[in-house]
């Protein structure tokens, strides 16, 4: 499916300068780059190293038209100067999800706003939303993902909000590694700007992720839940939802019994 694109980005696209495409994977970087054409195209310019990062530099800065594509994250310092040289010299531009109309364009309007809850806009998952094939490759592009960016893909999607103090403690990172894991998933475009795990990648891990290094990181969630918050039922009832089961987690689902008693008996 192709990529739709705007009159203004067109024009962008067409400018004689360098342009820098910036934007999480799955935001069409790779296919706009097919677009165009310059002296030298480079996708995933964020895996370059320093020495191939100050050559293009030096390519801008010698007046060739360079056109680059890179993730927001890693921002290795040669790559935040080659973006900064190609800014000053051409264009970025920062490439955002759909818009409802935009997904609209893609799938009608009458299933435009459940595609776009679903995938929060990302184009890539727009575009293969229809494909039944779709969460299997999802969970084994997320299982080829660093260990730290795939166990807190694992933990948001549990389906409940986590402090951040929570978060820190179950990945027994500091406040900076953190964010640095947070920036690293944000820019694999299965994370929204503000930390929300896309509805169609949580349900590729709750399907189709392996089901014990799931759990294992759940049951850790389930512990420091129970003994941090205080508050056991929000994630008895998102895991009791994704059929999580299991002895190892009879703790929380008692406690969490125990908190519905008092409204919900049906539930308890």
């Amino acid at each position: 499916m192709p990529l739709i694109v705007s009159e203004e980005l067109k024009s962008v696209l067409a400018r004689p300068g360098s342009l820098a495409l910036q934007g999480p994977g799955g935001h069409g970087k790779s296919t706009l780059l097919r677009s165009v054409q310059a002296d030298l195209v480079v996708d995933d310019a964020h895996l370059l190293d320093d020495a191939e990062l100050r050559a293009l530099s030096e390519a801008v800065a010698g007046g060739k038209r360079v056109v680059v594509a890179c993730r927001p994250w890693p921002r290795p310092p040669a790559l935040a100067e080659l973006v900064d040289a190609i800014r000053r010299r051409g264009s970025l531009v920062v490439l955002a999800p759909f818009t409802l109309a935009q997904t609209s364009s893609y799938v009608g309007e009458a299933r435009a706003r459940q595609v776009h809850e679903q995938t929060l806009g990302v184009p890539g998952l727009v575009a293969r939303i229809d494909d039944p094939a779709l969460p299997v490759g999802i969970a084994a592009e997320i299982e080829h993902l660093p260990a730290d960016v795939r166990q807190l893909l694992i933990v948001l999607a549990a389906g409940v909000d986590i402090p951040l103090d929570l978060l820190r403690a179950l990945m027994s990172r500091g406040p900076e590694e953190v964010d640095r894991t947070l920036a690293a998933a944000r820019a694999t475009g299965y994370l929204s700007p503000d930390n929300r795990i896309v509805p169609a990648i949580r349900q590729a891990i709750v399907g189709y992720c392996p089901a014990t290094q799931r759990d294992e990181v759940w049951q850790r969630l389930a512990e420091l839940t129970l003994k941090h918050l205080g508050r056991a039922l929000p994630l008895a009832r998102a895991l009791h939802a994704a059929t999580v089961r299991g002895g190892r987690f009879a703790a929380l689902f008692e406690a969490g019994g125990d908190d519905a008693l008092a409204d919900d008996p049906a539930l308890a």
